[in-house]
């Protein structure tokens, strides 16, 4: 029997049809072409009709913005009516103010709900790493643990989680504050695609690539040395791949992956998501990466 229930917001880049099925309330992410009219994701726009707007409209950036701290009383209010305790995942707050949202309206709610039970947590993560670490909060809350107590195994898996990256569009990341102007000119100019590890909340540069071949192949090789360096077990981890515009690219990095796995003699499996709003507005059309966390 379930102790507690989940709400998580659409940066996690899990469809909602599939969160659906598995009893997670999902809290939408604005985005904007215009800088006026703000639309929720996957409510009143689809992810695949972003990108054809970004490849279509080239120079035009769309804008995000959070949940507003009235959206998540909206989402999590119905379930403290039922009597449910209640864990709400947030995207990292190193790049959002969502996690302090988020916490402003389980503090309205435990105000105005005598004995009401809702935590709070910063994943941390984002996109496909947030997806992953969502995956593991159900599998805690299906096994009957305690809203508490499934937090506090999931703080413990955050240092695991890893997000190995590429974009082909530096402009995005430049026009975002992602990555420095310079870096960003000099990438331009000599058709440079910048490989990037995303951990504890935040982006490092992990080099550059001359094209995009290398690129995707790069990301195998920062699978492979992240796994040497900590002496990891593959069957531990589970793993995700994101893409933005070109779904033929999530599924060709699948099937290297895939086959990095089985040369490890790892079974783990390898889901494929396309990445969201909130990511994809700030790195382009074009980023791909895998990630991975230990699984509980």
């Amino acid at each position: 029997m379930r102790q507690f229930e989940i709400v998580c917001d659409s940066a996690c880049d899990i469809p909602r049809s599939e969160c659906e099925k598995q009893g997670v309330t999902i809290v939408p992410f604005y985005v904007s072409f215009d800088g006026e009219k703000y639309e929720r994701e996957e409510i009143d726009f689809a992810v695949r009709d972003m990108y054809d707007r970004m490849v279509q409209n080239a120079g035009v950036y769309p804008k995000t913005s959070l949940p507003s701290v009235q959206d998540y009383v909206d989402y999590i209010e119905p379930l403290v009516n039922e009597g449910k305790a209640v864990l709400c995942i947030i995207f990292t707050s190193h790049m959002s103010s969502a996690f302090q949202s988020a916490v402003a309206a389980a503090e309205l709610i435990r105000d105005e709900h005598e004995g009401a039970t809702v935590v709070a947590m910063d994943s941390e993560r984002a996109t496909v790493a947030e997806g992953l670490f969502l995956k593991q909060a159900i599998r805690l809350r299906d096994r009957g643990l305690e809203v508490h107590e499934a937090a506090q195994k999931l703080v413990e898996l955050k240092k695991s989680s890893r997000i190995f990256y590429t974009v082909a569009d530096l402009e995005y990341l430049i026009h975002g504050g992602r990555i420095g102007k310079a870096v960003g000119l000099a990438g331009s100019i000599l058709k440079l695609q910048p490989m990037i590890v995303f951990k504890d909340g935040e982006l490092e540069a992990a080099g550059v690539c001359r094209n995009r071949t290398k690129a995707i192949k790069k990301i195998i090789d920062l699978l492979d040395s992240h796994v040497k360096e900590g002496n990891l077990n593959l069957n531990d981890y589970d793993f995700s791949i994101g893409f933005g515009y070109d779904p033929k690219e999530g599924q060709a990095l699948k099937i290297m992956v895939d086959t990095y796995l089985k040369s490890k003699g790892a079974e783990a499996s390898v889901e494929v998501y396309q990445i969201g709003a909130t990511i994809g507005v700030h790195n382009g059309p074009y980023a791909l990466g895998l990630g991975m966390i230990k699984k509980v």
